[in-house]
């Protein structure tokens, strides 16, 4: 998982399969999650440049992920939102556990 830093070891870790980076999963737009488990329809999008006035933060990049989460939301997507901040996307991940991981919702750890 090149590029991953310390989220590569937390996902080895956590012994949940290795996501798809930048996967596109609506037909019509170009939009792209950062960290994608396709069978489980699970999502883990990072939120960059929170306190820098970034692209995320602003108006029309505000509005525009709030049209992408809403569509993921209705293809049938769950999906997590995190910061680069490594606890905030550590929970993140723990969260995906629960759903891709040994350890499942629905069953025993």
């Amino acid at each position: 998982m090149k590029g991953f830093g310390d989220l590569a070891a937390i996902i080895r870790c956590l012994d949940i399969p290795e996501p798809v980076r930048e996967y596109r999963f609506h037909p019509a737009r170009r939009w792209r999650l950062d960290y994608a488990w396709p069978d489980f329809r699970l999502a883990v999008e990072i939120e960059g440049g929170v306190w820098i006035n970034g692209r995320h933060t602003r108006g029309r990049g505000f509005l525009g992920d709030l049209e992408k989460y809403n569509e993921l939301a209705m293809a049938g997507w769950s999906f997590g939102s995190a910061s680069r901040k490594p606890k905030v996307t550590l929970t993140c991940l723990l969260i995906s556990s629960q759903t891709v991981g040994p350890c499942r919702l629905d069953g025993p750890c």
